[in-house]
């Protein structure tokens, strides 16, 4: 059965396709890469013949407060979720592609272009299945990263952590922003934030922290991951 979340990500592009062509107009008189793209399917198309050039585009005018542009740069890599999904530990998970389209909308936020300005859909994707795998280890503490994808051994060479203050103020900043909105309790933000953030709390600290079991603590992160996806672009317009 598809994914839920896929598929009102696909009405909702079709959505911004209909209507964002002025937006497009601004990215083509700034990107130089894009300068004969008239709408968002001719930006998706334009990805594969200068990719670093345009995702870092994107994701520099994302950080910016254009919602629009963080959305389109998921919208490239929603192909490649989708086939993540179906390959390794994924394949286990009831929700896996949910989550890792949620992981996928806190790498775009928080994504470091100054120090990997290359590969960086590799990058984006090679941090969205580690940030995933981190949450499945939570109850099942025989996933390794070696047991991933073939992506992960495509990138990892590449790979390069950010820098720790970006991604607690990022995340922070995001997760505030969900919580202003009464899209998740102080408690919940307070979970992820240890999960996600700085301190990268495994399951089982965040569990002995909160006094519960370490599938309740996957279980939170992965509902709460799953159900703010769909507000991506009205949180990365809040956290702004």
């Amino acid at each position: 059965m598809p994914s839920q979340v896929v598929h009102q990500l696909n009405l909702e592009w079709q959505s911004h396709v209909d209507l964002e062509a002025g937006e497009v107009q601004r990215w083509a008189g700034l990107c130089s890469a894009l300068s004969a793209c008239s709408t968002l399917d001719d930006v998706l198309a334009s990805v594969a013949g200068a990719p670093d050039v345009i995702l870092a585009f994107l994701i520099e005018q994302a950080h910016a407060g254009h919602a629009l542009a963080g959305r389109t740069v998921l919208q490239t890599m929603l192909g490649k979720l989708v086939l993540m999904s179906g390959s390794g530990q994924a394949r286990q998970q009831a929700h896996a592609l949910d989550d890792l389209v949620g992981h996928m909308w806190i790498q775009i936020s928080r994504y470091p272009l100054l120090s990997r300005p290359q590969r960086i859909a590799a990058n984006l994707a090679l941090d969205t299945l580690k940030a995933a795998l981190r949450d499945w280890r939570t109850t099942d503490s025989s996933i390794e990263v070696s047991s991933a994808p073939d992506v992960v051994s495509d990138v990892l060479d590449e790979a390069r952590p950010a820098p720790l203050s970006d991604v607690s103020m990022d995340t922070k900043t995001l997760l505030s922003a969900a919580h202003r909105l009464g899209l998740i309790s102080a408690t919940t933000r307070d979970v992820l934030l240890a999960v996600y953030g700085p301190e990268e709390l495994s399951g089982q600290r965040a569990a002995a922290r909160w006094g519960c079991s370490p599938q309740a603590i996957r279980s939170r992160c992965s509902r709460a991951v799953r159900e703010l996806a769909p507000h991506a672009q009205t949180l990365l317009a809040a956290a702004a």
